[in-house]
């Protein structure tokens, strides 16, 4: 299934983030309003979809997750200090022992679930060191030896095993 469908599917049913032109602290022409996305999730999956179902969705992916004030165990936030999406992320005044959270500043969007390579800046690449430290200690217990390298198949067997153990 199209990964962009499924993306739209949650910002109509669970999430509401909309990149609109409604604020008045832009500098574009209000010519994509948020009733536009209202629409084009009524248009692409059913009328169904209206206002009233988004804020429901809105209200129980909160509940669900915890919303920003109570963040679930066993889950490492990371948002870029450049990204978009950073304030609906949680920040370091959510984070606990068993939910940490770190912006790393002057990186973008998802930049941190990419391999590491010779370009990260410093910040980054010790972002990545944590958070595989965490899964580690999440997965498997606090270890001594941790790779010293975050790649990108640990990465992705890390985050795969932590999927099954939530699911669980």
């Amino acid at each position: 299934m199209n990964t962009v469908r499924l993306w739209t599917y949650q910002t109509c049913a669970e999430f509401g983030w909309y990149q609109t032109t409604n604020s008045t602290r832009q500098p574009f022409l209000h010519v994509v309003p948020v009733e536009y996305f209202h629409q084009m999730c009524k248009d692409f999956y059913s009328s169904y979809l209206d206002e009233t179902r988004l804020r429901w969705g809105i209200d129980r992916t909160n509940i669900f997750f915890g919303g920003l004030n109570n963040l679930p165990d066993y889950v490492v936030s990371v948002a870029g200090g450049h990204d978009p999406w950073s304030p609906m992320a949680p920040n370091k005044t959510h984070a606990h022992h068993n939910a940490p959270v770190y912006v790393v500043p002057g990186v973008s969007h998802c930049k941190a679930i990419r391999p590491t390579g010779e370009s990260d800046v410093e910040e980054l690449e010790a972002v990545k060191q944590a958070v595989l430290r965490h899964m580690y200690e999440f997965t498997l217990g606090p270890e001594d030896e941790i790779p010293s390298r975050a790649t990108g198949a640990a990465l992705s067997v890390a985050a795969l095993l932590l999927a099954v153990l939530a699911a669980l």
